[in-house]
């Protein structure tokens, strides 16, 4: 809309780069998490971040098309699983947890874990040979469907969906409901893994196990899935199925050049190779806007890394005993083991664009720098480096093991797009530097990092609101109290959820809170507290004046 405030006039092909940016190519276009629309004039908002240029809405002839850059995966339901009677998470840019010990929130975490990890995990299918017989296809469809591929890759004017044999749009509408239950299989399996539990076993227990289900669903495209944890085993259904339009759109340009890529030089071979091509392409679609990767730094993180070069050296060790004697290994849940094998295969050569974040922190928090050091088993040491000297893990500070793990992350394994799952970021910090992490956080949602957290601290909560009420404030006024574009946390960004444990084990109720230009999240669950300590401040006071 030209001559709206903050708005301009633009021509862009909004596509996403590998970096996770926009790159403008073509006029009178635009092209946003897969989605493209076209008109003569397009008004949007876009806001540069690092040279980075954000979408977050636009205009096209016929109103305004609102573009929410977030995760494929929006929604986890959880019943009767765990503590936790009733939860339904929608994901997104910043996802926040709060609520008392014992309720929930690490489990609900690792589900979305389990869920997220597993997006878009499907394997291509290896051979012509198995997808004729997945698909039941007769030799003469194979050679139509073949053919009209053959054309297709090299002939970007038959795309459209409408040019699609029907014979194939059937075929591809069984394959993606095919991926969905195969992904809801990974799902179960992942998060059997990640917990270290049978899934019937996480059925919460009231009297006798409870009907217990997850539910997976998304948005673009739109389907979800009903995971029942039924004592016999899991039960995966397909809730609401994928349309296969939608998702076709989604098969951009990179990955019909990907798959004629691969077709050069085997223009003999049976033409059902291109439709395996596809199917894998399709079913990459489905998870079209899923986080790249999904990191989980659990609770314990202190104590690990001050531990993880002996569990390291120890498993390591008693391996080459395997064959020759009875050996034992400590079990983990799943999180835990991805959280050692992270910094164990590190690759200390490899540098984060949020690696500048990292040395935010360690100037701001660490007074210090935390180095890897590769040591003669191969896998990297962190060290805490300060003017006084070098010291390992085992002898600094409880603030040091904590944070070590966020810069480590920081500087070598986060890229945008990833989401990192965080528990208690605020755990053994001063509240000075639980106000700098909140932040810096907030930074890092800004600038394409999705971070779900669990949190205890009012302090760090209370900064999370502050940088909420900014965002609703506009520019020059949340400048002049030192809150610039990188800390002004959009509230469309954020889903706060608290956590109510019911009575007589009843189970826990999940609530999304509300968010307020004034108070940003509007119900910490942190007032009960407070209210009850000034009670008792009021009391003891008048006792003692009574008394004297």
């Amino acid at each position: 809309m030209p001559g709206v405030p903050g708005w301009k006039v633009f021509a862009v092909h909004a596509e996403r780069a590998a970096s996770g940016g926009l790159d403008p190519v073509e006029p009178n276009s635009a092209v946003v998490a897969g989605r493209k629309w076209s008109a003569a004039v397009d008004c949007a908002k876009i806001t540069l971040v690092r040279d980075v240029a954000i979408v977050t809405d636009f205009y096209v002839e016929g109103g305004k098309r609102e573009i929410v850059e977030g995760l494929a995966i929006v929604k986890v339901s959880l019943t009767n699983v765990g503590p936790v009677r009733s939860a339904n998470i929608e994901i997104k840019p910043m996802t926040i947890f709060m609520g008392p010990n014992n309720s929930g929130k690490s489990l609900l975490a690792t589900v979305m874990y389990a869920a997220l990890a597993r997006a878009g995990s499907e394997l291509p299918i290896r051979s012509v040979r198995a997808i004729r017989q997945m698909l039941a296809l007769s030799d003469q469809d194979a050679t139509e469907i073949g053919a009209y591929l053959y054309e297709a890759i090299d002939d970007s004017s038959i795309h459209d969906y409408e040019t699609v044999p029907k014979k194939l749009r059937e075929i591809l509408q069984r394959r993606l409901d095919q991926v969905l239950h195969q992904y809801g299989a990974a799902v179960v399996d992942e998060l059997e893994r990640a917990t270290g539990a049978a899934a019937a076993s996480l059925r919460r227990v009231h009297d006798r196990p409870q009907r217990a289900s997850v539910t997976v669903s998304s948005a673009r495209p739109n389907w979800s899935i009903k995971i029942s944890l039924l004592s016999r085993g899991p039960k995966i259904e397909v809730v609401a199925s994928p349309d296969l339009r939608e998702v076709w759109s989604s098969v951009n340009r990179r990955a019909w050049a990907r798959m004629r890529t691969r077709r050069v030089g085997v223009r003999e071979v049976p033409r059902t190779y291109l439709l395996r091509e596809l199917a894998t392409e399709i079913a990459r679609a489905l998870f079209r806007d899923a986080p790249a990767h999904t990191r989980y730094m659990p609770a314990a993180r202190s104590g690990l890394m001050q531990s993880h070069k002996v569990l390291a050296g120890t498993l390591i060790r008693r391996s080459s005993l395997a064959g020759l004697e009875d050996v034992r290994i400590p079990s983990m849940s799943g999180v835990v083991t991805d959280f050692l094998s992270e910094l164990i295969e590190i690759d200390p050569h490899f540098t984060s664009p949020f690696d500048q974040d990292a040395k935010y922190l360690e100037s701001e928090v660490l007074n210090g720098n935390i180095r890897l050091d590769e040591t003669v088993g191969g896998y990297p040491e962190v060290v805490y480096e300060t003017e006084a000297g070098d010291f390992p893990l085992t002898r600094t500070s409880s603030m040091v093991s904590e944070l070590a793990p966020v810069v480590v992350y920081l500087r070598s394994i986060l890229k945008p797009r990833d989401l990192l799952i965080i528990e208690e970021p605020e755990a053994h910090l001063h509240p000075a530097s639980q106000i700098i992490l909140a932040r810096l956080l907030v930074r890092l949602v800004n600038r394409g990092l999705s971070v779900a957290l669990t949190s205890h601290s009012e302090f760090f909560l209370q900064q999370i609101n502050n940088c909420i009420v900014a965002g609703f404030l506009k520019k020059p006024s949340a400048a002049s109290v030192d809150f610039g574009d990188e800390i002004r946390l959009d509230a469309s960004k954020v889903n706060a959820y608290l956590f109510s444990p019911g009575s007589a084990g009843s189970g826990t109720i999940v609530s999304s809170l509300e968010m307020t230009p004034t108070e940003g999240i509007s119900d910490s669950g942190f007032e009960v507290v407070a209210e009850h300590l000034y009670n008792e401040t009021v009391a003891l006071d008048r006792r003692m004046n009574a008394q004297s």
